[in-house]
């Protein structure tokens, strides 16, 4: 019995971690139409000030990512 409760935590680890990547890998695709939807527009600084928020939050998503799938392998 506490084999199989070790097997079904670990699994049920495993599904989190595997949420928190594809959640990470969609927030990171989001970021980057973000950035590649940005216009130039006559306020110039609007334009790259919200291409470089967006790069920060895939760049903050990227380390996430990371972070996940080094977790998901010592699972």
């Amino acid at each position: 019995m506490n084999k199989d409760f070790k097997l079904k935590l670990k699994e049920h680890c495993k599904e989190i971690v595997v949420q928190k990547i594809k959640s990470s890998e969609e927030a990171m695709n989001s970021a980057q139409n973000s950035a590649n939807a940005e216009t130039r527009s006559t306020a110039g600084d609007k334009h790259d000030t919200a291409r470089a928020m967006a790069h920060l939050e895939k760049e903050k998503m990227g380390e996430q990512l990371s972070q996940n799938l080094q977790l998901l392998r010592v699972i």
